[in-house]
């Protein structure tokens, strides 16, 4: 079974991705199968799409200092190629189609106004619709592991991850989804692929 498989399968996932209320379907499935951090998936650009070889670059990240986003490297400074599956293909071409009956935007996701929306914009779109959805604490950072631990199981890398040896737990903040220690209130408990479980 692919990623993309089990994804498809998951009952509460779609349950997220066919709410009337989630306009960033596609960039839910880039963080839970792409493993892109949050600021990697607001930061990409219709540049950053590659209609012939099917493939989609990620190049930047968007943080937010005070009321503006700024753009810079990814956290690595490294530039990551991801080939498109069929689904995922189909869904950029859809959203594209729909956002050029808005305008024309460098940006994939946008806000009202045209600009690219903003992470807290994107946090509160995955808070919200999760409890819509009845999805427990699931973090945005939970999802890009989550995103690791089936694409090493699906043979990326080369060598597959066979738990439990390569996964641990650890504390993350149910918020921010940053490590946090003990007596955190706001502490859950979260797998990680081994050797990641301290990177944002």
């Amino acid at each position: 079974m692919t990623v993309s498989d089990q994804w498809a399968v998951s009952p509460q996932v779609a349950a997220v991705e066919h709410s009337p209320d989630a306009p960033l379907c596609l960039l839910w499935h880039l963080y839970s199968r792409f493993g892109m951090r949050k600021g990697e998936g607001i930061a990409l650009r219709w540049s950053d799409v590659d209609w012939d070889t099917r493939t989609i670059t990620i190049r930047e990240s968007v943080t937010n200092i005070g009321a503006e986003n700024v753009r810079g490297k990814t956290k690595n400074k490294k530039t990551r190629l991801a080939p498109l599956p069929d689904d995922m293909y189909a869904m950029l071409e859809a959203h594209r189609d729909a956002q050029r009956k808005r305008g024309v935007f460098a940006s994939l996701f946008v806000d009202a106004h045209g600009e690219t929306i903003t992470p807290q914009h994107v946090q509160y779109r995955w808070t919200e619709l999760r409890r819509r959805a009845g999805i427990p604490d699931v973090t945005l950072h939970g999802l890009r592991h989550t995103a690791l631990y089936l694409m090493a199981l699906d043979g990326v890398p080369e060598k597959p991850l066979l738990p439990p040896e390569g996964i641990v737990k650890a504390l993350v903040n149910s918020e921010t989804g940053e490590p946090t220690v003990a007596g955190d209130p706001r502490a859950i408990e979260e797998y990680f692929l081994q050797g990641t479980e301290t990177q944002s």
